[in-house]
């Protein structure tokens, strides 16, 4: 009997190791960053509030998922005023995290609907004011 071929993978979107290696190098590291063990011990601070335990994100979508990361909203970019201010700080989960708000801070859109229809997106021509 013939034997099927083996399935192709597909890596289109897989980066080479050396690639990774350079954008790891221009970032610094987490501590270099400024994510050392006094950021660890505000993140669990921060995640261990009752009204920090959810997602906001999955919140708006109307899911109950436990936050896992804690997120700046304002990207602090080394600015340590914003890098501990904690009303620029939100609770996600970690495919929030890694997804949406990556792209959100690439694009400057936010994607998606509430569960009434209504984008959730500020900036969004049906949620402005000025009209």
């Amino acid at each position: 009997m013939p034997k099927r071929p083996p399935l192709a993978v597909r890596q289109a979107d897989a980066k080479p190791a050396g690639r990774w290696r350079e954008i790891d190098a221009r970032r610094g590291t987490a501590a270099q960053r400024g994510y050392n063990a006094r950021w660890q011990r505000m993140r669990r601070r921060f995640l261990s509030r009752p009204e920090n335990a959810l997602c906001v994100m999955c919140r708006t979508e109307g899911l109950t998922t436990e936050a896992t990361v804690v997120d700046h909203i304002v990207p602090h970019r080394g600015d340590p005023a914003l890098m501990w201010d904690e009303t620029n700080l939100q609770p996600l989960c970690a495919s929030h995290h890694g997804r949406e708000k990556q792209q959100m801070e690439s694009t400057g859109r936010v994607k998606g609907a509430d569960l009434s229809g209504r984008p959730v997106d500020p900036g969004h021509p049906w949620n402005r004011s000025d009209q």
